[in-house]
């Protein structure tokens, strides 16, 4: 009998590691298959896989809520953001994942106009302050709620400064791309589409100089001036310059320390779909072929304000 009971609990050992063992290397496959389909810019597939039942077994059900939270949002889906983030224990997450909790709820305030739920997110960073931990961390997102308050719920024309400095002092691309797009939002808040225009048409006339070929899209519109219909023409999009050059080229000139031209006005635009071979986790600059191009030029060069 106990021959019997030591075999029996010998295999339930045996049985209990196995599991361990499958439950490991299926949860290595499953989130190798994650980092892959982001990669691989295929958000099918990762919406597929993040929203499977196999998802909240193998990864913490916590960090799939926030996950399928920043997905939603990727796809344009607010709503179904705001329920999958509902579902999420923010003191159960940990570092990174608390400061991705707020940016995404401030993406969510701010796409639905929710100021209820934009005032609980400073609350949300004030408790991580307390904490002591993650300072830098903390530091960005007391910046970055700073600024969405004044462009996004309270505009404050303050805000234009607040941007300039941040652009200026900035060293990562990605973030002085966004916030040279938070910049022309904020000038054309603030009434001065001029400024955002002559920036634009600043930077065009930079790129030229070096010798290469650029262009800016233009739309046309009809306006009324003393009782006379004109047709006026302003930047289709107020802050994307497009650069026909190689990646190089176009490093060379970002990098450019001209105090006529500054860091502030050009910087890549990247393609969140799309991941670098030598930097998995960086996103790649957005490129468009010249077939592409040439039609999109074609199009956006109609003369009509309609």
């Amino acid at each position: 009998m106990e021959l019997f009971e030591n075999v029996a609990f010998q295999v339930a050992l045996l049985v209990v590691v196995v599991f361990i063992a499958l439950f490991i290397v299926s949860r290595k496959i499953y989130e190798q298959k994650l980092r892959t389909s982001i990669r691989k810019g295929d958000m099918e597939k990762y919406g597929k896989l993040l929203n499977s039942f196999f998802a909240v077994i193998l990864l913490e059900p916590n960090r799939v809520n926030l996950l399928r939270a920043i997905y939603s949002l990727d796809i344009n889906n607010s709503k179904q953001a705001d329920l999958d983030l509902a579902k999420v224990n923010f003191r159960r997450l940990k570092g990174d994942e608390k400061g991705l909790y707020v940016q995404t709820a401030s993406t969510i305030a701010m796409n639905n106009k929710d100021k209820k739920l934009f005032a609980q997110i400073k609350s949300v960073i004030d408790e991580l302050e307390k904490t002591g931990n993650e300072q830098i961390m903390v530091k960005q997102l007391q910046q970055e709620y700073k600024i969405n308050k004044k462009l996004y719920f309270d505009f404050d024309n303050t805000v234009i400064d607040d941007l300039k400095e941040i652009i200026d002092n900035c060293d990562n691309e990605m973030t002085k791309g966004m916030m040279s797009i938070s910049l022309a939002k904020a000038y054309h808040l603030n009434k001065q589409d001029d400024m955002a225009k002559k920036t634009l048409n600043k930077a065009k006339e930079f790129v030229k100089a070096k010798g290469l070929e650029c262009y800016v899209p233009l739309r046309y519109k009809e306006v009324r001036k003393q009782g006379k219909k004109r047709i006026i023409t302003e930047p289709l999009l107020p802050s994307f310059l497009f650069v026909h050059a190689t990646y190089s080229q176009v490093e060379a000139l970002c990098r450019n320390n001209n105090a006529s031209v500054g860091r502030a006005l050009l910087s890549f635009y990247y393609d969140h779909t799309s991941y670098r071979e030598d930097a998995p986790d960086k996103n790649q600059p957005l490129t468009i072929s010249d077939s592409a191009m040439d039609n999109f030029i074609r199009l956006t060069s109609i003369k009509n304000p309609h």
